[in-house]
């Protein structure tokens, strides 16, 4: 009788530990964690992508396609958003926001299996709290006869195109 006790002990002692460790940690932190991949696509492939976070830093310059890491929160209970721009000759720029949610695990799981510390500490220090959506961008970019790139010659562009700056210094040619 004393033998099995013995053995019995270490499994308990494990199982308790176990316990423990989940007892403490976030669900959302488990499931999915502090950063997300977000996969950007581009047609026609090679666009400029640049990311900026809430504060409009830029924080990638990469080109299409690109699987970007991003952080899903900024701080204890402050959640992170992007924008990102898209950028290629003869075509039109485009901006994506790439927005937080709140993260399914966090409410749920944290709630269903008791995770007070993860709900109240954990999740929210990591950023895990948050889902960034899209999950996935796939943008098709418009081509633009209005700005071509050109190192000599004439440019043909049209006129609610131009900047207002540019506007301004534009005279008119009048043809024969």
């Amino acid at each position: 009788m004393k033998q099995r006790g013995k053995v019995f002990r270490p499994v308990i002692a494990g199982v308790v530990a176990s316990m423990i460790v989940v007892a403490s940690s976030g669900c959302a932190s488990i499931m999915s964690g502090g950063t997300q991949s977000i996969q950007i696509m581009t047609e026609p492939v090679g666009a400029s992508v640049k990311i900026y976070d809430r504060q409009d830093n830029l924080i990638s310059d990469v080109k299409s396609p690109h699987l970007a890491t991003l952080k899903r929160g900024r701080g204890y209970f402050k959640r992170q958003k992007y924008k990102i721009v898209f950028d290629m000759p003869g075509y039109q720029t485009k901006v994506v926001n790439v927005k937080p949610r709140l993260n399914g695990w966090y409410a749920g799981g944290n709630l269903i299996f008791g995770g007070l510390v993860g709900l109240l500490i954990v999740d929210p220090a990591t950023g895990a709290m948050w889902t960034l959506t899209p999950k996935e961008i796939k943008e098709n970019l418009n081509g633009s006869t209005a700005w071509m790139k050109k190192e000599k010659g004439l440019l043909v562009v049209l006129k609610k195109d131009v900047p207002s700056d540019l506007l301004a210094k534009m005279k008119r040619v009048e043809l024969n």
